[in-house]
């Protein structure tokens, strides 16, 4: 199987099991948007902690609203180079801390190499 196989199917694996690992909590002072910057921080030590192994990259578009429902697609890319999609939901959010709480969900490769 392949790395990015490997990769792809471990973070898919914490969804189909329904491991608590696959939300992440954070504390950061935020108004009424995540900064972009804090949201792949966080986003990235989760995949790496649930997956065994750090992505070579993780992107998000933008900040995303401060608002438990809110929702953004990031991109995650796999140490070999291919490309998944990372559906992320804001879970809780306390404006008072500036704590929130997201739920993510690692799609289908957006490329996929035929290494065995």
């Amino acid at each position: 199987m392949s790395t990015t196989a490997r990769f792809v199917a471990a973070a898919a694996a914490c969804l189909t099991l329904g491991l608590a690992a696959c939300s992440a909590e954070v504390s950061v002072s935020t108004g009424p948007q995540i900064e972009q910057g804090e949201l792949e921080k966080q986003l990235l030590a989760s995949v790496t902690a649930e997956v065994g192994q750090r992505p070579k990259d993780l992107t998000c578009p933008g900040d995303v609203d401060a608002e438990k429902g809110a929702r953004t697609e990031c991109t995650l890319v796999a140490p070999d180079g291919t490309a998944a999609p990372v559906s992320v939901t804001v879970t809780r959010v306390d404006a008072d801390s500036g704590d929130f709480g997201v739920d993510w969900e690692v799609g289908q490769p957006e490329s996929a190499t035929a290494d065995s």
